[in-house]
């Protein structure tokens, strides 16, 4: 939006990580809520190591949205129409070990919930992008105090 090089941990660039698109994640949120309420209350266990993992779905993408963060900074500057190569940050810690591929198991909140995202992760980039720019000069003051340091 204001021609700043996106910025990059080194030894990052590579990292395997899923992307959900915010949408998505509320509607994943909102139908956990009601297939508590609506559909199998009565079935929760209420004592029991159970009782404690009986709600807890983890509420993602799945693995095709995975992508390494240079693909995504790719995706976001074509949809951008930007050239703008990534500044590389040195890492924080000497010792610190990236892993590699991060994404979640939705299988059972697709089995017991119905819930799957449908947002592609272009059409949701696009989306963002259209909402930063519609907002840039409320988020200008934001990214002048916080962001423009790095």
């Amino acid at each position: 939006l204001w021609g700043v090089s996106p910025v990059i941990r080194e030894g990052q660039s590579q990292a395997k990580r899923e992307y959900l698109f915010v949408d998505d994640a509320v509607e994943g949120y909102l139908a956990i809520a009601r297939s508590i309420t609506e559909t199998y209350e009565d079935e929760i266990p209420s004592t029991g190591e159970e009782a404690y993992s009986h709600c807890a779905y983890n509420i993602g993408a799945g693995m095709p949205s995975a992508k390494t963060t240079t693909e995504m900074i790719q995706v976001i500057q074509q949809l951008m129409g930007s050239n703008l190569s990534p500044r590389v940050l040195p890492r924080i810690w000497k010792t610190y070990v990236e892993l590699p591929d991060q994404y979640l198991d939705t299988s059972k909140i697709k089995e017991k919930v119905g819930f799957t995202a449908k947002t592609d992760i272009s059409r949701g980039i696009q989306s963002s992008i259209d909402w930063y720019k519609q907002h840039q000069e409320i988020l200008r003051p934001l990214y002048e105090a916080e962001i423009a340091e790095y």
